[in-house]
């Protein structure tokens, strides 16, 4: 995949192991996520010998990398939810509770202004 796109999302829900072809990409969740236990990233300068990377990856690395993914898999793939008691709520690292995590991370990173809020409010 190049990019970050809703395939990383397909393959991740599918059980497939993505194969990220992209530099200097932000990952969802990148944060609270290492995707290099459950994805195979490339540079995108080693496009042309993709074949030869994906063929050297060990049978044992693979099964690592697959159960990596098991454990992944529901921080990408939403579940529905009610207030009905029925049904159970949102998963503790689900993509709700991970998003909502990774905005308080940024909101922490990038400062707030006050010419930016002022500018806002005199609209």
């Amino acid at each position: 995949m190049a990019g970050w796109a809703p395939r990383l999302i397909d393959a991740v829900s599918m059980g497939c192991i993505p194969v990220l072809i992209a530099d200097y990409t932000v990952y969802p969740y990148q944060h609270f996520l290492e995707y290099t236990t459950f994805a195979v990233v490339v540079r995108e300068v080693e496009v042309a010998i993709l074949e030869d990377i994906l063929n050297a990856i060990p049978h044992e690395e693979l099964v690592e990398m697959q159960l990596a993914l098991a454990v992944v898999r529901d921080s990408f793939v939403y579940s529905h939810y009610s207030s009905n008691a029925n049904v159970p709520p949102p998963p503790r690292n689900g993509p709700v509770d991970l998003a909502t995590r990774e905005l308080w991370l940024l909101r922490r990173e990038l400062p707030f202004s006050k010419l930016t809020w002022e500018r806002t409010c005199d609209k």
